[in-house]
């Protein structure tokens, strides 16, 4: 592109000098020399406009791609500033809820609190109200009272279902595959359900494995042979 320019501007150079009124008369040497002249001036004259011109368009273009970087780099900034500022929502909704979580089970507590000390203070004034004997008759009731509920609480575990799993081992008796474990009273209460489950898994016999004392239970395990 830049060599057809300068060839349309050096046939314009030559027309102009060719029918210039200064060259049209005189030495032909002279004239011959003033024409070189002009032409070199006028390409010098060309390129350094030519270069002008190629300049302005790559400034132009620099300030153009300047523009958009700093466009995109404002953008990639409002961006982090929204998010951080999402964020920091979050966190202040959080430890607000956290805030409001905490007075909440602190008036709970203070609520349980008060409701307990009013209680106590209950039971303190009925007991003092009461006579020596039927002071004793109340706590004789009250320990009668939390032994069944201790009874009931291990009569509840006593029967809860066994827990199972494989159990692969070579013994000098025969090769066991299943173990249970659970809980009975006194060694022997649960015999028929074990019985059951022997039956159930076609096991050929069954062994007691380990016991000891949990609290008042017996905790056992059992094992069944092939």
């Amino acid at each position: 592109m830049r060599g057809n320019m300068n060839k349309h501007f050096l046939a314009l150079v030559l027309l102009s000098a060719i029918c210039s009124p200064q060259l049209r008369a005189g030495d032909p040497q002279d004239e011959s020399d003033d024409l070189r002249s002009e032409i070199e001036s006028t390409k010098e004259r060309i390129e350094f406009e030519h270069g002008e011109r190629e300049w302005d368009e790559l400034e132009a273009q620099r300030k153009a791609e300047e523009a958009r970087q700093q466009t995109e780099q404002a953008q990639l900034q409002a961006e982090e500033a929204l998010r951080q500022a999402q964020q920091q929502t979050k966190e202040a909704r959080e430890q607000a809820e956290q805030s409001r979580q905490n007075a909440e089970d602190a008036r709970l507590d203070a609520d349980g609190n008060a409701f307990l000390q009013q209680l106590q203070l209950r039971r303190k004034i009925f007991l003092n109200s009461l006579s020596p004997e039927d002071r004793a008759a109340y706590f004789a009731a009250e320990q009668e009272a939390a032994r069944r509920q201790k009874w009931q609480r291990e009569e509840a575990i006593c029967h809860e279902p066994f827990q199972y799993r494989e159990w692969k081992r070579q013994t000098n008796e025969g090769q066991t595959f299943l173990m249970v474990e659970f809980k009975e009273r006194h060694l022997g209460d649960r015999k028929k359900e074990v019985e059951a489950w022997a039956k159930a898994y076609g096991a050929k016999r069954y062994k007691l494995w380990e016991h000891h004392k949990w609290n008042n239970l017996e905790w056992v395990q059992v094992v069944f042979f092939k």
